[in-house]
């Protein structure tokens, strides 16, 4: 960017309207780190709650609580014409005490 020369005292240097938009471009730029840097806290904090309570519900399917769906699940698996068979019963663990209807789904083994 060229300098304008005052014209009174023969130096150069940078104008009014060139500090100010500058100072602007700035704080545009400053403004726009400190919102991605808020949203991604906010995403943060997020995923920290969410992996919190998934160890919270594996703690206590592995303690057996959980309600049965009524639903299973089989695996089949074949090799050189045998094949074995394993059997999942469906759970539910409730999120919270207000939601005890829904609620995140896991499976347990069970002797076919």
């Amino acid at each position: 960017m060229k300098m304008n020369k005052d014209p009174i005292r023969g130096r150069e240097g940078f104008s009014l309207i060139e500090a100010v938009l500058s100072a602007a471009l700035i704080l545009l730029g400053a403004t726009a780190f400190l919102t991605m840097a808020a949203a991604n806290g906010k995403l943060l904090l997020q995923s920290g709650r969410i992996a919190k309570d998934s160890y919270g519900w594996e703690a206590a399917a592995a303690d057996g609580e959980g309600e049965k769906t009524g639903e299973t699940m089989e695996v089949i698996f074949q090799k050189d014409g045998e094949e074995a068979v394993e059997v999942f019963d469906q759970y539910r663990m409730p999120q919270d005490e207000q939601s005890a209807g829904e609620g995140v789904p896991f499976f347990r083994y069970r002797e076919p």
